[in-house]
């Protein structure tokens, strides 16, 4: 075993010098051996330039729809599989938004994730989309009723039409008349 008679400030200098020869290379140490490797941008700098975005707006707005479209289907299969009468309903309040919130935003994700659209801006779109069904839907029951009960079901509409406001935007109980 040989005692090493560098000094600690020494080996610093020989890694930092090492480390400015090798800039900009993978060096790998197989053994006693340093082998050079060169980068994928070397090899194939096609595979590495960035793409340009295409649609961008277009997945954004396909998500923001999705979202919305996910909060109406939750809606539906909720009433259509748990029934609650219009007293029931009247007692829920604040906890109903939540529900729907949570179970249009899972939905939402489910959808985007069939329809391949990822990223930060279609998330942002789909909980917007989202956010604004949960407290734009009940204007449904007013605007098209007969549609609505299809959709829905005709106690939907008659609980949208005895808690709800028409033309409104309702979020965490404070109404925003339109």
């Amino acid at each position: 075993m040989a005692v090493s008679t560098t000094t600690f400030n020494e080996r610093l200098r020989r890694i930092e010098a090492e480390r400015a020869r090798a800039k900009g290379r993978i060096l790998l140490h197989v053994g006693g051996e340093e082998i050079a490797v060169r980068s994928l941008a070397e090899i194939a700098p096609e595979i590495c330039a960035e793409k340009p975005r295409r649609f961008g707006a277009v997945k954004v707005v396909l998500a923001f729809a999705l979202g919305a479209l996910a909060v109406a289907l939750a809606v539906a299969l909720k009433v259509r599989f748990m029934p609650v009468s219009v007293e029931q309903a009247l007692s829920f309040g604040e906890g109903q938004t939540v529900v729907m919130l949570a179970l249009g935003a899972g939905l939402s994700f489910v959808l985007t994730f069939a329809f391949g659209l990822r990223g930060g801006a279609a998330m942002t779109g789909q909980m917007l989309g989202v956010v604004l069904a949960v407290s734009a839907l009940h204007n449904l029951a007013f605007w098209a009723p007969g549609a609505a009960e299809m959709l829905f079901t005709k106690d939907w509409v008659e609980v949208q039409r005895v808690s709800a406001v028409p033309d409104s935007l309702i979020f965490r109980g404070v109404v925003y008349t339109l």
